[in-house]
């Protein structure tokens, strides 16, 4: 006796081996007159992989019938017309970001379910690229040598590796000029610039900065300091820029009328303990020690009244007579800006 006309049905990928019974089937070579039937408990594909042609069998067959059944014996029923197909798995890259100038994280991404029994760590191989670049901007993330195993197809989608721009700080110098010449150039400092010989970047101050630093307008001494921005000075799109400004300062001549003085006086301008002092120009010259006013700071002192530097010689001054430091003079004529 046999069993005939059982089938299944085809099916996606599920990691079970369980089968979808579509036709039961029928019991051939009974005698007549016997009563015999079969009941079973489902079916199972012979491998739970993904192909074409598998074998699915009728499992649990149990004969039924009124005792006739003890006289028969059947054949296993299979078939091998059913086939199991690939389940789709979904693949998604991550966003990621890196600053210019430093190295890639690593290309991450996150999946879909598995089916049962399955993770990532069987199923998944290879690695995904990103689009060549290391100037700041969007690279594409590809899927590259990622794959599933032949049980699943992959649903890929790619996203970017961004690349923000690196910090780039400038500092403004200060800068000094007598009245009535042309302005120095305005220079500068810079820190930040990128040098990674690994990615292929060695940035230099004129391959990444264009532009110049400006001035506040104005050519009098009383009128300064004057602030030193920014002006047209920029980088390429690799850096944002911070900048700090600094100061430019006018030295008076004799030609330079100034509020509160007598016309004809040569003035002379300059900053101590960060407050801007103006002296007439009969003055002598000292140079201080750095230590007692700001580096490269000239101060005056008067010839012809009772403070003259004859008469304030303190402390053996000797020096000023040559030119040289002193470290004790005072200068009670000095006068701050908008004094009369």
């Amino acid at each position: 006796m046999t069993i005939t006309g059982f089938a299944s049905d085809n099916k996606v990928y599920d990691g079970l081996t369980t089968a979808v019974i579509s036709a039961a089937g029928t019991l051939t070579g009974v005698e007549a007159g016997d009563t015999v039937g079969f009941s079973n408990s489902g079916a199972s594909f012979d491998t739970k992989n993904v192909g074409a042609g598998k074998t699915v069998t009728l499992n649990g067959v149990t004969l039924t019938g009124t005792g006739d059944q003890t006289n028969y014996s059947y054949a296993a029923p299979t078939t091998d017309l059913s086939g199991i197909t690939p389940a789709t798995l979904t693949i998604n890259a991550d966003a990621v970001t890196k600053t210019y100038g430093t190295f890639d994280p690593a290309l991450a991404y996150t999946t879909g379910a598995f089916q049962f029994g399955d993770s990532a760590a069987s199923v998944i191989s290879g690695a995904l690229s990103r689009a060549a670049g290391e100037n700041a901007g969007a690279y594409a993330i590809g899927q590259n040598t990622l794959a599933a195993n032949t049980n699943y197809t992959v649903v890929y989608a790619g996203s970017n590796l961004s690349i923000t721009p690196a910090a780039l700080n400038v500092v403004a110098n200060p800068q000094t000029k007598p009245f009535g010449t042309s302005d120095p150039v305005l220079s500068f400092s810079v820190a930040g610039l990128v040098n990674n010989p690994l990615l292929g970047i060695a940035d230099t101050q004129a391959g990444v900065i264009s532009g110049a630093l400006a001035r506040v307008p104005g050519e009098t001494a009383a009128g300064g300091p004057y602030a030193i921005t920014q002006g047209s000075l920029a980088t390429n799109s690799n850096y944002a820029l911070g900048f700090t400004g600094s100061s430019f300062v006018i030295v008076g001549a004799a030609t330079e009328p100034v509020f509160g003085l007598s016309v004809g006086q040569v003035i002379f301008a300059g900053v101590v303990n960060n407050q801007t002092y103006y002296r007439p120009g009969n003055f002598w010259h000292v140079s201080l020690n750095s230590g007692n006013a700001d580096p490269g700071f000239d101060v005056m002192r008067g010839t012809s009244d009772a403070n003259s530097r004859a008469s304030r010689r303190m402390n053996s001054c000797d020096s000023v007579f040559g030119g040289g430091f002193c470290e004790t003079w005072s200068f009670p004529q000095q006068r701050t800006r908008g004094d009369n």
